[in-house]
Formats: structure tokens, C-alpha cells, sequence
């Protein structure tokens, strides 16, 4: 099977999912539903690797063309904003945060010049013991790609750019040992800030689906003096009360135009129930 005939079968089943849940009218019954639950819309978007072979790679033209879409229909605000506005209760409706995990020297090269021509804000999540180093935690890893340094690090406009923490070992937060816990979350917010030197108040889980982090996970963060936490589920709400388990969303390299603005509202939210069945199912 041709890389092109990927494209067409993945285009396709987007667009008919895309369809489907307009017709069904998913997007207006879901934010119904919300409303009565208390969530605001605030769609934030996550991203990876920028190079190729590497986790969800995503080239610089697919980048910059996300961007440009995202940008043309919503205001890009950084991650914490959008967090202080969902705990005041604000309306976020039109405001989106952009995020990337595991801080790979891609961001740097690739995906930091492109925000910072476009002005657009962004986090960036870090394992702290992989600063300097490759992505180890990784048992096979698709490609063996370097992390940022801390120069680096150092090098990137905090106006621009929010430092989160990835942990310190990447790894799943729910199995752990209460020191272990507390470690991940407590030093690796310890050693950015020595770094940067401004307060790390966010945190994404290493993984980050549902059975990575428990209740226990987000005491810790709190405890910790973390403002509010991301995982990798799917979804485009969020609220005061859920301020530790912001879910995200994620585009496609050949996601269409159309498809991209699905995505921010909200007509794929529907995924977070297959996230709820497929861990009731394997949990057992």
C-alpha cells in the first residue's frame, strides 16, 4: 500500500466520521450536555516529534499549515491562560492552546522558529533526566531522537514559550510507589525551575490515557504546588473541576482544512467514549 493511498483511506474515514457526527447533530446535544455539567470549550491541541520517524511526526509545512488554519479561525492563547480562564469560569470558546510533549530538539530546530515567526504561544512538556540526553524511556523506539539541552531550554522566549513538566523518567504515574510519586512530580518541577527560574505550574502525563494517572497522581500534583495537568485523551472541554485531567486533541498529517476545524469543535469528542469502553474492557 502506497503512502498516497494511506492519505485517501485515512481523508475518507475522516470525512465520514466528520459527516456522520454532523448529521447526527453530535456537536450541539454534546455542548448541550456540557452546559448542564458546568464545562467550557477550550480546545488544546498536542503534538510530538517533528522529525521523521519519530512519535505522531509531523513535518514543518504540515506544521506551519496547522497553524495557519488554527490561527485563521480561533485566538492562540498560551496553556496558561486558557488554565485561568477555566478556573474563573470564563468563556474559552474561541481560545486555543498549543502543546507538545517530550520536549524532543526537533521543537527547537523545527517547531520553536516557526511560533516564534508567527507569534503564536506554546508549552512545552519536559522529562527532566532525558535534558541533554535521547529518548531512552523508550524500550524500541521508533527513531533514537536527542531531547533538548538545557542551553536550549535557556534559549527559548518565555513570553513566548511555557515550560511544563513531563516528569522525570517518563514514566506511567498510576503503578507507582508513593515515594516514587512523589519524586516524578516534585523534583522534576524542582529542577526546571532552578533552570528557567520562574514557577512550573503544569504537568503532562507521561502516556497520559486513562490508566496512567489515578486520583492519587493528581493529589501528588497538587500537593506539589501544580496548577493543572494534561493527558493524551481526547476531548475539547474542560472546567475548574477538571483541572487535572485536560484532555487534548491532535491533527493528523493529512488532515484536511475541514477535518482540522471538525476536530477544534469538538465533532470528535465522541472518541472519549471508545477511550472509556476500551479501558473498562482491558482493565478487567
Amino acid at each position: 500500500m502506497t503512502r498516497e493511498t494511506d492519505r485517501e483511506g485515512a481523508t475518507t474515514r475522516g470525512e465520514v466520521v466528520t459527516r456522520l457526527g454532523r448529521a447526527l447533530a453530535f456537536r450541539r446535544w454534546q455542548s448541550i450536555v456540557n452546559a448542564v455539567r458546568g464545562l467550557r470549550r477550550g480546545p488544546i491541541v498536542m503534538y510530538h516529534s517533528f522529525s521523521p520517524g519519530g512519535w505522531r511526526f509531523i513535518n514543518p509545512e504540515t506544521f506551519r499549515r496547522h497553524l495557519e488554519i488554527v490561527a485563521g479561525s480561533y485566538e492562540v492563547v498560551g496553556l496558561p491562560q486558557l488554565v485561568d480562564e477555566l478556573a474563573a469560569g470564563a468563556d474559552t470558546g474561541r481560545h486555543v492552546a498549543l502543546t507538545v510533549d517530550d520536549a524532543y530538539e526537533d521543537f527547537f530546530t523545527v517547531a520553536y522558529p516557526i511560533l516564534r515567526e508567527m507569534r503564536l504561544p506554546a508549552t512545552v512538556f519536559v522529562p527532566t533526566a532525558y535534558v541533554g540526553r535521547h529518548n531512552d524511556w523508550e524500550d524500541r523506539p521508533h527513531v533514537t531522537l536527542p531531547v533538548m539541552s538545557a542551553a536550549q531550554l535557556l534559549e527559548l522566549d518565555p513570553t513566548l514559550i511555557t515550560i511544563g513538566s513531563h516528569s522525570v523518567e517518563h514514566r506511567a504515574m498510576s503503578g507507582l510507589e508513593a515515594s516514587a510519586l512523589e519524586r516524578e512530580v516534585r523534583e522534576s518541577k524542582a529542577a526546571l525551575e532552578r533552570l528557567v527560574r520562574r514557577p512550573v505550574t503544569l504537568f503532562a502525563y507521561p502516556f497520559g490515557e486513562l490508566w496512567t494517572y489515578t486520583g492519587r497522581t493528581r493529589q501528588a500534583l497538587r500537593r506539589a504546588g501544580y496548577r493543572a495537568a494534561v493527558s493524551t485523551r481526547t476531548g475539547t472541554y474542560g472546567s475548574r473541576r477538571e483541572l487535572f485531567d485536560l484532555r487534548r486533541i491532535e491533527f493528523g498529517a493529512f488532515d484536511t482544512a475541514d477535518e482540522i476545524l471538525a476536530r477544534l469543535a469538538g465533532d470528535w469528542d465522541w472518541r472519549a467514549g471508545r477511550e472509556l469502553v476500551t479501558y473498562a474492557l482491558t482493565s478487567r
